[in-house]
Protein backbone atom coordinates (compact mmCIF):
# COMPACT_ATOMS: atom_id res chain seq x y z
CA UNK A 1 0.00 0.00 0.00
CA UNK A 2 1.23 3.50 -0.70
CA UNK A 3 2.15 5.86 2.06
CA UNK A 4 -0.21 8.65 3.03
CA UNK A 5 2.17 11.23 1.54
CA UNK A 6 2.32 9.52 -1.86
CA UNK A 7 -1.45 9.05 -1.82
CA UNK A 8 -1.96 12.73 -1.10
CA UNK A 9 0.41 13.61 -3.89
CA UNK A 10 -1.65 11.43 -6.15
CA UNK A 11 -4.81 13.27 -5.16
CA UNK A 12 -3.24 16.57 -6.02
CA UNK A 13 -2.22 15.28 -9.41
CA UNK A 14 -5.69 13.89 -9.99
CA UNK A 15 -7.27 17.25 -9.14
CA UNK A 16 -5.01 19.00 -11.66
CA UNK A 17 -6.05 16.50 -14.27
CA UNK A 18 -9.69 17.26 -13.57
CA UNK A 19 -9.02 20.93 -14.11
CA UNK A 20 -6.93 20.20 -17.23
CA UNK A 21 -8.60 17.19 -18.88
CA UNK A 22 -6.84 17.76 -22.19
CA UNK A 23 -3.36 17.22 -20.70
CA UNK A 24 -4.05 13.59 -19.69
CA UNK A 25 -6.86 12.27 -21.84
CA UNK A 26 -5.86 8.59 -21.45
CA UNK A 27 -5.61 8.77 -17.67
CA UNK A 28 -9.09 10.26 -17.12
CA UNK A 29 -10.43 6.70 -17.37
CA UNK A 30 -8.87 5.81 -14.04
CA UNK A 31 -11.09 6.12 -11.04
CA UNK A 32 -10.06 7.76 -7.84
CA UNK A 33 -11.01 5.32 -5.08
CA UNK A 34 -10.50 6.46 -1.56
CA UNK A 35 -11.97 3.63 0.47
CA UNK A 36 -12.61 4.32 4.12
CA UNK A 37 -11.47 7.96 4.00
CA UNK A 38 -14.52 9.99 2.88
CA UNK A 39 -17.37 7.87 4.23
CA UNK A 40 -18.94 9.72 7.16
CA UNK A 41 -20.94 6.78 8.57
CA UNK A 42 -19.90 3.18 9.13
CA UNK A 43 -22.49 1.78 6.81
CA UNK A 44 -22.05 4.43 4.12
CA UNK A 45 -20.31 3.64 0.84
CA UNK A 46 -16.59 4.33 0.89
CA UNK A 47 -16.71 5.60 -2.70
CA UNK A 48 -16.44 9.40 -2.72
CA UNK A 49 -19.52 11.29 -3.65
CA UNK A 50 -18.57 13.97 -6.16
CA UNK A 51 -22.00 15.53 -6.02
CA UNK A 52 -21.10 18.68 -4.11
CA UNK A 53 -24.67 19.44 -3.23
CA UNK A 54 -25.13 16.17 -1.30
CA UNK A 55 -21.61 15.64 -0.04
CA UNK A 56 -21.75 15.79 3.77
CA UNK A 57 -18.02 16.38 3.97
CA UNK A 58 -18.17 19.54 1.97
CA UNK A 59 -17.63 22.66 4.08
CA UNK A 60 -19.70 24.94 1.85
CA UNK A 61 -21.35 24.88 -1.60
CA UNK A 62 -18.65 27.18 -2.88
CA UNK A 63 -15.74 24.91 -1.95
CA UNK A 64 -12.93 25.19 -4.47
CA UNK A 65 -10.84 22.36 -5.88
CA UNK A 66 -7.85 23.40 -3.80
CA UNK A 67 -10.02 23.16 -0.68
CA UNK A 68 -11.23 19.70 -1.73
CA UNK A 69 -7.65 18.52 -2.20
CA UNK A 70 -6.59 19.98 1.13
CA UNK A 71 -9.53 18.33 2.89
CA UNK A 72 -8.77 14.96 1.29
CA UNK A 73 -5.12 15.25 2.33
CA UNK A 74 -6.21 15.95 5.88
CA UNK A 75 -8.46 12.87 5.85
CA UNK A 76 -5.67 10.76 4.43
CA UNK A 77 -3.18 11.73 7.10
CA UNK A 78 -5.71 11.41 9.92
CA UNK A 79 -6.85 7.97 8.80
CA UNK A 80 -3.30 6.80 8.10
CA UNK A 81 -2.62 7.27 11.81
CA UNK A 82 -5.86 5.87 13.26
CA UNK A 83 -6.76 3.07 10.84
CA UNK A 84 -4.97 -0.30 10.47
CA UNK A 85 -3.63 -1.60 7.19
CA UNK A 86 -6.82 -3.47 6.37
CA UNK A 87 -8.62 -0.17 5.73
CA UNK A 88 -6.12 0.88 3.08
CA UNK A 89 -6.34 -0.39 -0.50
CA UNK A 90 -4.49 0.59 -3.59
CA UNK A 91 -5.36 3.87 -5.30
CA UNK A 92 -4.77 3.56 -9.07
CA UNK A 93 -4.15 7.13 -10.14
CA UNK A 94 -1.41 9.14 -11.63
CA UNK A 95 1.37 9.92 -9.19
CA UNK A 96 0.30 7.16 -6.80
CA UNK A 97 1.56 4.03 -8.53
CA UNK A 98 0.96 0.89 -6.41
CA UNK A 99 3.38 -1.99 -6.19
CA UNK A 100 1.95 -5.38 -5.26
CA UNK A 101 3.76 -8.70 -5.19
CA UNK A 102 2.50 -9.52 -8.68
CA UNK A 103 3.83 -6.20 -9.99
CA UNK A 104 7.19 -7.05 -8.50
CA UNK A 105 7.25 -10.48 -10.09
CA UNK A 106 6.39 -8.98 -13.50
CA UNK A 107 8.87 -6.10 -13.07
CA UNK A 108 6.18 -3.49 -13.72
CA UNK A 109 7.62 0.00 -13.37
CA UNK A 110 10.57 -1.40 -11.41
CA UNK A 111 12.53 1.78 -11.96
CA UNK A 112 9.95 4.05 -10.30
CA UNK A 113 9.67 4.49 -6.57
CA UNK A 114 12.21 1.72 -5.77
CA UNK A 115 11.69 2.04 -2.04
CA UNK A 116 7.92 1.54 -2.19
CA UNK A 117 8.04 -1.95 -3.76
CA UNK A 118 10.47 -3.07 -1.00
CA UNK A 119 8.02 -1.89 1.63
CA UNK A 120 5.22 -3.69 -0.18
CA UNK A 121 7.17 -6.94 -0.22
CA UNK A 122 7.94 -6.75 3.50
CA UNK A 123 4.25 -6.15 4.22
CA UNK A 124 3.24 -9.07 2.00
CA UNK A 125 5.67 -11.48 3.71
CA UNK A 126 4.45 -10.35 7.11
CA UNK A 127 0.84 -11.02 6.11
CA UNK A 128 1.73 -14.48 4.82
CA UNK A 129 3.64 -15.55 7.94
CA UNK A 130 1.26 -14.11 10.52
CA UNK A 131 -0.22 -17.12 12.43
CA UNK A 132 -3.81 -15.98 12.32
CA UNK A 133 -3.65 -15.33 8.58
CA UNK A 134 -1.88 -18.69 8.01
CA UNK A 135 -4.62 -20.69 9.72
CA UNK A 136 -7.27 -18.58 8.02
CA UNK A 137 -5.82 -19.62 4.66
CA UNK A 138 -5.76 -23.29 5.78
CA UNK A 139 -9.41 -23.20 6.86
CA UNK A 140 -10.41 -21.41 3.66
CA UNK A 141 -8.55 -23.96 1.54
CA UNK A 142 -10.32 -26.79 3.39
CA UNK A 143 -13.79 -25.25 2.92
CA UNK A 144 -13.06 -24.56 -0.75
CA UNK A 145 -11.74 -28.10 -1.41
CA UNK A 146 -13.95 -30.65 -3.09
CA UNK A 147 -15.22 -33.73 -1.26
CA UNK A 148 -12.77 -35.88 -3.27
CA UNK A 149 -9.77 -33.87 -2.14
CA UNK A 150 -10.99 -33.91 1.45
CA UNK A 151 -11.33 -37.72 1.39
CA UNK A 152 -7.89 -38.04 -0.18
CA UNK A 153 -6.36 -35.84 2.50
CA UNK A 154 -8.00 -37.83 5.33
CA UNK A 155 -6.82 -41.12 3.82
CA UNK A 156 -3.22 -39.93 3.57
CA UNK A 157 -3.35 -38.56 7.14
CA UNK A 158 -4.71 -41.89 8.44
CA UNK A 159 -1.94 -43.82 6.69
CA UNK A 160 0.71 -41.53 8.17
CA UNK A 161 -0.72 -41.98 11.69
CA UNK A 162 -0.76 -45.75 11.26
CA UNK A 163 2.87 -45.70 10.11
CA UNK A 164 3.89 -43.67 13.16
CA UNK A 165 2.09 -46.10 15.51
CA UNK A 166 3.69 -49.16 13.87
CA UNK A 167 7.13 -47.56 14.01
CA UNK A 168 6.70 -46.68 17.71
CA UNK A 169 5.58 -50.23 18.50
CA UNK A 170 8.60 -51.61 16.68
CA UNK A 171 10.95 -49.40 18.67
CA UNK A 172 9.29 -50.45 21.92
CA UNK A 173 9.55 -54.13 20.97
CA UNK A 174 13.19 -53.69 20.05
CA UNK A 175 13.83 -52.01 23.38
CA UNK A 176 12.10 -54.85 25.19
CA UNK A 177 14.17 -57.37 23.27
CA UNK A 178 17.31 -55.56 24.28
CA UNK A 179 16.24 -55.51 27.91
CA UNK A 180 15.51 -59.24 27.92
CA UNK A 181 18.88 -59.84 26.32
CA UNK A 182 20.75 -57.94 28.99
CA UNK A 183 20.18 -54.33 27.80
CA UNK A 184 22.39 -55.12 24.85
CA UNK A 185 21.70 -52.21 22.57
CA UNK A 186 20.96 -49.30 24.85
CA UNK A 187 22.78 -49.87 28.10
CA UNK A 188 26.13 -51.31 27.22
CA UNK A 189 28.93 -49.73 29.22
CA UNK A 190 31.21 -49.49 26.24
CA UNK A 191 31.44 -50.76 22.66
CA UNK A 192 34.19 -53.34 23.14
CA UNK A 193 34.43 -54.87 26.64
CA UNK A 194 37.61 -56.73 25.69
CA UNK A 195 39.46 -53.78 24.21
CA UNK A 196 42.33 -53.98 26.68
CA UNK A 197 42.80 -57.73 26.25
CA UNK A 198 41.44 -58.80 22.84
CA UNK A 199 39.40 -61.94 23.34
CA UNK A 200 40.22 -65.07 21.36
CA UNK A 201 36.84 -66.57 22.23
CA UNK A 202 34.09 -67.09 19.70
CA UNK A 203 30.85 -65.13 19.76
CA UNK A 204 29.93 -61.53 20.41
CA UNK A 205 31.79 -60.22 23.47
CA UNK A 206 29.44 -57.26 23.85
CA UNK A 207 26.41 -59.55 24.05
CA UNK A 208 28.20 -61.85 26.48
CA UNK A 209 29.07 -58.84 28.61
CA UNK A 210 25.47 -57.76 28.99
CA UNK A 211 24.16 -61.25 29.70
CA UNK A 212 26.91 -61.90 32.27
CA UNK A 213 26.33 -58.51 33.85
CA UNK A 214 22.66 -59.37 34.23
CA UNK A 215 23.60 -62.60 36.03
CA UNK A 216 26.17 -61.16 38.44
CA UNK A 217 24.04 -58.11 39.22
CA UNK A 218 21.99 -60.40 41.44
CA UNK A 219 24.82 -60.28 44.02
CA UNK A 220 26.91 -57.24 43.03
CA UNK A 221 25.62 -53.65 42.82
CA UNK A 222 25.83 -52.04 39.38
CA UNK A 223 27.99 -49.26 40.80
CA UNK A 224 30.76 -51.75 41.58
CA UNK A 225 30.51 -53.24 38.11
CA UNK A 226 30.85 -49.80 36.53
CA UNK A 227 34.00 -48.96 38.51
CA UNK A 228 36.93 -49.63 36.19
CA UNK A 229 39.30 -50.49 39.05
CA UNK A 230 37.00 -52.63 41.19
CA UNK A 231 37.69 -56.36 41.62
CA UNK A 232 34.10 -57.02 40.54
CA UNK A 233 34.58 -55.22 37.22
CA UNK A 234 37.83 -57.09 36.59
CA UNK A 235 36.15 -60.41 37.38
CA UNK A 236 33.27 -59.66 35.02
CA UNK A 237 35.71 -58.77 32.24
CA UNK A 238 37.56 -62.02 32.83
CA UNK A 239 34.29 -64.01 32.60
CA UNK A 240 33.46 -62.37 29.26
CA UNK A 241 36.87 -62.09 27.63
CA UNK A 242 39.01 -64.93 29.02
CA UNK A 243 36.80 -67.61 30.51
CA UNK A 244 36.14 -70.20 27.81
CA UNK A 245 33.73 -72.22 29.97
CA UNK A 246 31.51 -69.27 30.91
CA UNK A 247 31.66 -67.81 27.40
CA UNK A 248 30.43 -71.06 25.89
CA UNK A 249 27.31 -70.98 28.06
CA UNK A 250 26.81 -67.25 27.44
CA UNK A 251 26.98 -67.78 23.67
CA UNK A 252 24.48 -70.64 23.89
CA UNK A 253 22.11 -68.49 25.88
CA UNK A 254 22.41 -65.68 23.32
CA UNK A 255 21.63 -68.13 20.48
CA UNK A 256 18.54 -69.43 22.25
CA UNK A 257 17.26 -65.95 23.06
CA UNK A 258 17.80 -64.91 19.44
CA UNK A 259 15.92 -68.02 18.33
CA UNK A 260 12.97 -67.06 20.51
CA UNK A 261 13.00 -63.57 19.01
CA UNK A 262 13.11 -64.97 15.50
CA UNK A 263 9.96 -66.94 16.30
CA UNK A 264 8.27 -63.74 17.47
CA UNK A 265 8.11 -64.96 21.03
CA UNK A 266 6.29 -62.66 23.40
CA UNK A 267 7.81 -61.10 26.50
CA UNK A 268 6.28 -63.72 28.78
CA UNK A 269 8.12 -66.49 26.93
CA UNK A 270 11.37 -64.53 27.07
CA UNK A 271 10.93 -63.88 30.77
CA UNK A 272 10.28 -67.57 31.37
CA UNK A 273 13.39 -68.48 29.40
CA UNK A 274 15.46 -66.18 31.54
CA UNK A 275 15.32 -68.82 34.28
CA UNK A 276 15.78 -71.72 31.85
CA UNK A 277 19.48 -72.42 31.51
CA UNK A 278 21.70 -74.81 29.71
CA UNK A 279 23.23 -77.27 32.16
CA UNK A 280 26.58 -78.59 33.25
CA UNK A 281 27.01 -82.29 33.96
CA UNK A 282 26.15 -83.17 37.55
CA UNK A 283 26.68 -79.81 39.19
CA UNK A 284 26.80 -79.01 42.90
CA UNK A 285 24.57 -80.24 45.66
CA UNK A 286 23.32 -76.76 46.60
CA UNK A 287 23.46 -74.66 43.42
CA UNK A 288 22.51 -77.43 40.99
CA UNK A 289 23.78 -77.88 37.48
CA UNK A 290 22.56 -74.79 35.67
CA UNK A 291 25.09 -72.92 33.58
CA UNK A 292 24.10 -69.68 35.31
CA UNK A 293 25.09 -71.16 38.68
CA UNK A 294 28.51 -72.09 37.34
CA UNK A 295 29.03 -68.66 35.80
CA UNK A 296 28.11 -67.06 39.12
CA UNK A 297 30.41 -69.41 41.02
CA UNK A 298 33.37 -68.69 38.72
CA UNK A 299 32.63 -64.95 38.95
CA UNK A 300 32.72 -65.09 42.79
CA UNK A 301 36.03 -66.93 42.79
CA UNK A 302 37.49 -64.53 40.20
CA UNK A 303 36.37 -61.62 42.38
CA UNK A 304 38.06 -63.30 45.35
CA UNK A 305 41.30 -63.43 43.40
CA UNK A 306 41.23 -59.81 42.22
CA UNK A 307 40.14 -58.56 45.66
CA UNK A 308 43.11 -60.26 47.35
CA UNK A 309 45.73 -59.20 44.79
CA UNK A 310 45.41 -55.44 45.16
CA UNK A 311 49.16 -54.82 45.53
CA UNK A 312 50.22 -57.40 42.98
CA UNK A 313 49.63 -61.01 41.96
CA UNK A 314 49.89 -63.93 44.33
CA UNK A 315 53.26 -65.64 44.56
CA UNK A 316 51.59 -68.73 43.15
CA UNK A 317 48.33 -68.45 41.22
CA UNK A 318 47.17 -71.90 42.49
CA UNK A 319 45.74 -72.45 38.99
CA UNK A 320 43.19 -69.67 39.60
CA UNK A 321 41.50 -68.04 36.58
CA UNK A 322 42.17 -70.97 34.29
CA UNK A 323 39.39 -70.39 31.79
CA UNK A 324 39.68 -73.82 30.21
CA UNK A 325 39.38 -75.87 33.40
CA UNK A 326 36.64 -76.47 35.90
CA UNK A 327 36.83 -74.31 39.03
CA UNK A 328 37.31 -77.45 41.16
CA UNK A 329 40.79 -77.72 39.65
CA UNK A 330 41.82 -74.26 40.81
CA UNK A 331 44.31 -75.45 43.41
CA UNK A 332 47.88 -76.61 43.83
CA UNK A 333 48.82 -79.76 45.71
CA UNK A 334 51.34 -79.41 48.53
CA UNK A 335 52.83 -82.43 50.22
CA UNK A 336 52.28 -82.12 53.96
CA UNK A 337 50.24 -83.82 56.57
CA UNK A 338 46.87 -82.22 57.10
CA UNK A 339 44.11 -83.61 59.24
CA UNK A 340 41.39 -82.64 56.77
CA UNK A 341 42.95 -83.77 53.49
CA UNK A 342 45.37 -86.46 54.61
CA UNK A 343 48.95 -86.36 53.32
CA UNK A 344 48.29 -83.59 50.79
CA UNK A 345 47.15 -80.02 51.17
CA UNK A 346 45.45 -78.70 48.01
CA UNK A 347 45.82 -74.91 48.38
CA UNK A 348 43.11 -72.97 46.60
CA UNK A 349 39.62 -74.27 45.80
CA UNK A 350 38.92 -77.83 46.89
CA UNK A 351 35.82 -79.80 45.85
CA UNK A 352 34.81 -83.02 47.58
CA UNK A 353 32.05 -85.56 47.44
CA UNK A 354 31.33 -84.86 51.11
CA UNK A 355 33.03 -84.40 54.48
CA UNK A 356 36.37 -86.21 54.35
CA UNK A 357 35.36 -87.40 50.88
CA UNK A 358 37.36 -87.71 47.69
CA UNK A 359 38.81 -84.62 46.07
CA UNK A 360 37.12 -83.86 42.73
CA UNK A 361 38.52 -81.92 39.79
CA UNK A 362 35.13 -81.39 38.12
CA UNK A 363 31.52 -82.53 38.16
CA UNK A 364 31.79 -84.81 35.14
CA UNK A 365 30.99 -88.03 36.97
CA UNK A 366 29.45 -87.10 40.31
CA UNK A 367 27.69 -84.29 42.14
CA UNK A 368 30.05 -82.01 44.08
CA UNK A 369 29.05 -82.21 47.73
CA UNK A 370 31.11 -79.38 49.26
CA UNK A 371 33.54 -76.62 48.31
CA UNK A 372 36.37 -75.32 50.49
CA UNK A 373 38.32 -72.08 50.23
CA UNK A 374 41.67 -73.39 51.45
CA UNK A 375 44.05 -70.42 51.81
CA UNK A 376 46.38 -71.88 54.45
CA UNK A 377 49.64 -71.53 52.54
CA UNK A 378 51.39 -68.16 52.71
CA UNK A 379 50.87 -66.61 49.26
CA UNK A 380 51.12 -62.80 49.44
CA UNK A 381 47.39 -62.16 49.54
CA UNK A 382 46.80 -58.39 49.76
CA UNK A 383 43.43 -56.73 50.05
CA UNK A 384 40.12 -57.88 51.52
CA UNK A 385 37.78 -60.83 51.31
CA UNK A 386 34.99 -59.56 49.03
CA UNK A 387 31.30 -59.57 50.02
CA UNK A 388 30.59 -61.86 47.05
CA UNK A 389 32.20 -64.69 49.04
CA UNK A 390 29.11 -64.64 51.27
CA UNK A 391 27.00 -65.63 48.22
CA UNK A 392 28.93 -68.80 47.40
CA UNK A 393 26.14 -71.16 48.41
CA UNK A 394 28.21 -74.33 47.83
CA UNK A 395 30.80 -73.13 50.35
CA UNK A 396 31.40 -75.52 53.26
CA UNK A 397 34.72 -74.42 54.79
CA UNK A 398 36.64 -71.15 54.98
CA UNK A 399 40.27 -71.67 55.94
CA UNK A 400 42.45 -68.53 55.90
CA UNK A 401 45.87 -68.81 57.51
CA UNK A 402 49.26 -67.08 57.35
CA UNK A 403 48.08 -64.25 55.10
CA UNK A 404 49.99 -61.42 56.73
CA UNK A 405 48.85 -58.69 54.34
CA UNK A 406 45.12 -59.29 54.33
CA UNK A 407 42.97 -56.41 55.59
CA UNK A 408 39.36 -55.75 56.42
CA UNK A 409 37.11 -58.30 58.10
CA UNK A 410 35.08 -61.40 57.41
CA UNK A 411 32.26 -60.64 54.95
CA UNK A 412 28.60 -61.15 55.90
CA UNK A 413 27.13 -64.51 54.97
CA UNK A 414 23.85 -65.14 53.23
CA UNK A 415 21.32 -67.34 55.08
CA UNK A 416 21.25 -69.82 52.19
CA UNK A 417 24.84 -70.91 52.89
CA UNK A 418 23.53 -74.04 54.55
CA UNK A 419 26.70 -76.11 54.06
CA UNK A 420 29.19 -74.05 56.07
CA UNK A 421 30.30 -75.98 59.13
CA UNK A 422 33.85 -74.75 59.71
CA UNK A 423 35.57 -71.36 59.68
CA UNK A 424 39.24 -71.15 60.62
CA UNK A 425 41.15 -67.84 60.78
CA UNK A 426 44.71 -68.33 62.04
CA UNK A 427 48.07 -66.52 62.09
CA UNK A 428 47.00 -63.54 59.99
CA UNK A 429 48.34 -59.99 59.97
CA UNK A 430 47.47 -56.87 61.99
CA UNK A 431 45.11 -55.32 59.43
CA UNK A 432 42.72 -58.25 59.34
CA UNK A 433 40.11 -58.21 62.12
CA UNK A 434 36.85 -56.58 63.15
CA UNK A 435 33.60 -57.96 64.52
CA UNK A 436 32.57 -61.53 63.78
CA UNK A 437 29.46 -61.20 61.54
CA UNK A 438 26.17 -62.11 63.19
CA UNK A 439 25.10 -63.68 59.90
CA UNK A 440 28.00 -66.15 60.18
CA UNK A 441 27.09 -67.18 63.74
CA UNK A 442 23.48 -67.76 62.66
CA UNK A 443 24.28 -70.16 59.80
CA UNK A 444 22.41 -73.35 60.66
CA UNK A 445 25.31 -75.77 59.96
CA UNK A 446 28.15 -73.85 61.62
CA UNK A 447 29.90 -76.17 64.06
CA UNK A 448 33.48 -74.89 64.37
CA UNK A 449 34.58 -71.28 64.64
CA UNK A 450 38.27 -70.70 65.20
CA UNK A 451 39.79 -67.20 65.25
CA UNK A 452 43.15 -67.82 66.82
CA UNK A 453 46.69 -66.43 66.95
CA UNK A 454 45.88 -63.33 64.86
CA UNK A 455 47.61 -59.96 65.14
CA UNK A 456 44.59 -57.81 64.39
CA UNK A 457 41.89 -56.60 66.78
CA UNK A 458 38.65 -58.58 66.91
CA UNK A 459 35.37 -58.55 68.79
CA UNK A 460 32.24 -60.63 69.32
CA UNK A 461 28.77 -59.16 68.64
CA UNK A 462 26.71 -58.25 71.68
CA UNK A 463 23.54 -59.92 70.47
CA UNK A 464 22.91 -62.99 68.34
CA UNK A 465 19.23 -63.87 68.17
CA UNK A 466 19.49 -67.21 66.42
CA UNK A 467 22.86 -68.73 67.28
CA UNK A 468 23.58 -71.87 65.29
CA UNK A 469 22.35 -74.89 67.26
CA UNK A 470 25.28 -76.90 65.88
CA UNK A 471 27.99 -74.54 67.14
CA UNK A 472 29.97 -76.66 69.60
CA UNK A 473 33.53 -75.35 69.28
CA UNK A 474 34.36 -71.67 69.80
CA UNK A 475 38.06 -70.89 69.99
CA UNK A 476 38.95 -67.16 69.84
CA UNK A 477 42.17 -67.26 71.86
CA UNK A 478 45.24 -65.05 71.33
CA UNK A 479 43.52 -62.63 68.94
CA UNK A 480 43.10 -59.33 70.81
CA UNK A 481 39.37 -59.72 71.38
CA UNK A 482 37.94 -56.79 73.33
CA UNK A 483 34.69 -55.96 75.09
CA UNK A 484 32.52 -57.99 77.43
CA UNK A 485 31.75 -61.66 77.11
CA UNK A 486 28.30 -61.73 75.47
CA UNK A 487 25.51 -63.68 77.13
CA UNK A 488 24.61 -65.61 73.96
CA UNK A 489 27.78 -67.72 74.45
CA UNK A 490 26.35 -69.16 77.68
CA UNK A 491 23.01 -69.79 75.98
CA UNK A 492 24.54 -71.70 73.06
CA UNK A 493 25.39 -75.39 72.72
CA UNK A 494 29.14 -74.75 72.90
CA UNK A 495 31.10 -77.49 74.65
CA UNK A 496 34.61 -76.16 73.90
CA UNK A 497 35.07 -72.49 74.82
CA UNK A 498 38.55 -70.97 74.64
CA UNK A 499 38.72 -67.22 75.35
CA UNK A 500 42.31 -67.19 76.59
CA UNK A 501 44.78 -64.34 76.20
CA UNK A 502 42.51 -61.58 75.03
CA UNK A 503 41.37 -58.22 76.36
CA UNK A 504 37.90 -59.21 77.58
CA UNK A 505 36.62 -57.18 80.52
CA UNK A 506 33.67 -57.13 82.88
CA UNK A 507 32.05 -59.99 84.81
CA UNK A 508 33.26 -63.44 83.92
CA UNK A 509 29.73 -64.87 84.23
CA UNK A 510 26.26 -63.32 84.17
CA UNK A 511 24.70 -62.59 87.56
CA UNK A 512 22.24 -65.48 87.39
CA UNK A 513 23.22 -69.13 87.49
CA UNK A 514 24.29 -70.80 84.23
CA UNK A 515 22.53 -74.09 84.87
CA UNK A 516 22.37 -75.50 81.34
CA UNK A 517 25.75 -74.25 80.15
CA UNK A 518 28.30 -75.47 82.65
CA UNK A 519 27.32 -79.13 83.01
CA UNK A 520 28.06 -79.89 79.35
CA UNK A 521 31.34 -77.94 79.08
CA UNK A 522 34.35 -80.02 78.05
CA UNK A 523 36.91 -77.20 77.88
CA UNK A 524 36.70 -73.75 79.39
CA UNK A 525 39.58 -71.24 79.34
CA UNK A 526 39.67 -67.59 80.42
CA UNK A 527 43.41 -67.50 80.99
CA UNK A 528 45.25 -64.25 80.33
CA UNK A 529 42.23 -61.89 80.45
CA UNK A 530 43.42 -59.44 83.11
CA UNK A 531 40.26 -57.35 83.24
CA UNK A 532 37.72 -60.06 84.01
CA UNK A 533 36.26 -60.26 87.52
CA UNK A 534 33.51 -61.98 89.48
CA UNK A 535 32.70 -65.03 91.59
CA UNK A 536 33.09 -68.51 90.21
CA UNK A 537 29.78 -70.38 90.41
CA UNK A 538 29.41 -73.63 92.35
CA UNK A 539 28.38 -75.36 89.16
CA UNK A 540 31.99 -75.33 88.01
CA UNK A 541 32.51 -78.32 90.30
CA UNK A 542 29.98 -80.30 88.30
CA UNK A 543 31.50 -79.94 84.80
CA UNK A 544 30.39 -82.73 82.56
CA UNK A 545 33.60 -82.95 80.54
CA UNK A 546 37.12 -83.80 81.46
Amino acid sequence: PPTAASAAAGISAAANDVQNPASSAEETKEEIILEGFLASEPGESARPNWDYSSNPNRDSPGETMEQIVERIKRHLFDNAITLDDSAVTTIPMKGCQTHTEEDHELNVDSERDSKEPAEGHERTRENQTHPSRFWTRIIKSWTDASSFHRALFLTVAALLCAAVIILSSGLATGSSRSDMNGNIENASIFENPCNEEPSQLEGNAKIRWNIARDIVSSITPREALQNETSPQRKALRWIVCNDAISSRFLNQRDDQISSLHNRDANLAQLSQYKRTQTTTRYGFVNSGNSSESQILRRYILATLYYSTSIDGPWHDDWNFLNGNEHECSWHKIYKRWNFQFGEVDPAGIVCQTGPLGDILLNDEEIVVGRLTVNFRIKNNLTGTLPPELGHLIDLADILVEQQEHLSGSLPPMMPNLTLIDSVSILFNGPDFGGEIPVSLLELPSLSYLTVKQNSGSWSLPDNVDNISPKLTNLDVSHSNFRGTIPRWIYESNVVVLDLAFNEFQGPIFPEDEIIDFLPRIELLSYHGNRHLYGTLPDALGRLGGT
